[in-house]
């Protein structure tokens, strides 16, 4: 995830690796990451406020992994 973090194309600036780590927790906690991605919208569509709804997504998700039973990692 360094490499989405720091790409060098980009001068090792400006990248972000939300989208990969998401896409890795769809694979391994599917129910959780549906989950904050539902708060995350509902929190983007209430106060408008995109860093506020990734910070609350951010929080919740070890949460509903905990709720939903996900399995540990080896």
């Amino acid at each position: 995830m360094i490499g989405h973090s720091y790409p060098v194309f980009l001068r090792f600036r400006g990248g972000k690796s939300v989208a990969t780590g998401a896409g890795a927790f769809l694979l391994l906690a599917p129910l959780a990451i549906l989950s904050s991605i539902g708060v995350f919208a509902a929190v983007v569509a209430i106060f408008r406020i995109v860093s506020l709804g990734s910070v609350l997504a951010a929080a919740a998700f070890p949460l509903f992994t905990w709720l939903y039973g996900a399995r540990r990692g080896v």
